[in-house]
């Protein structure tokens, strides 16, 4: 067994076990709750986590434990966010904050360390999000051409799209779909 992902694995399960008590649930509302989403984790499972008797915790328990409990999965694994330090790998530690900016895709690794710039994709994903929301600022601000700016926004989603597809090919596509 790893000690980095038994550490994890306690860190997340005395996470799970913190959030379900200060809301006054039990192991039992968490099992309910896992499997009204569609993926059941069991009490037992549940107890042996929080208990720090788990080796490892897999990606689909953590993303429906935290969508149960109302966290983002990421601060479910990295409980001590923004401030506190977190070994986001076997030997490597930084910010917490760092951490979940990396699983986020907004740093990269570095050399393994969390560098400051941001995956390509997920830069482009940003500022096409953004894209609506500057066109309406622009309008505001420049009430005298609305279709200009609309204009600007449609070409620049177009470009950024092309820029997508040549990034990954599931762009526009769903995971039903590949």
């Amino acid at each position: 067994m790893d000690k980095w992902q038994k550490d994890l694995t306690d860190t997340i399960g005395a996470e799970v076990k913190r959030l379900r008590e200060k809301e006054s649930r039990s192991t039992m509302w968490l099992q309910d709750e896992t499997e009204r989403l569609g993926f059941r984790v069991s009490r037992s499972s549940i107890s042996q986590l929080e208990a720090g008797n788990r080796t490892s915790i897999s990606l689909a328990e953590v993303l429906v434990l935290a969508a149960a409990l109302d966290i983002p999965p990421a601060l479910l694994i990295f409980p001590y966010y923004p401030d506190g330090e977190t070994h986001y790998l076997p030997g490597k530690i930084d910010s917490a904050f760092n951490a979940v900016e990396w699983v986020a895709g907004q740093r990269t690794l570095e050399s393994d360390d969390i560098g400051v710039f941001p995956e390509p994709r997920v830069m482009l994903a940003t500022e096409r999000d953004d894209l609506l929301s500057d066109a309406l600022r622009k309008i505001k601000t420049d009430p005298g051409n609305p279709m200009g700016h609309v204009k600007a926004m449609n070409a620049r989603a177009k470009e950024i799209a092309t820029e997508l597809k040549k990034l990954t090919p599931y762009v526009g596509t769903s995971e039903d779909e590949q």
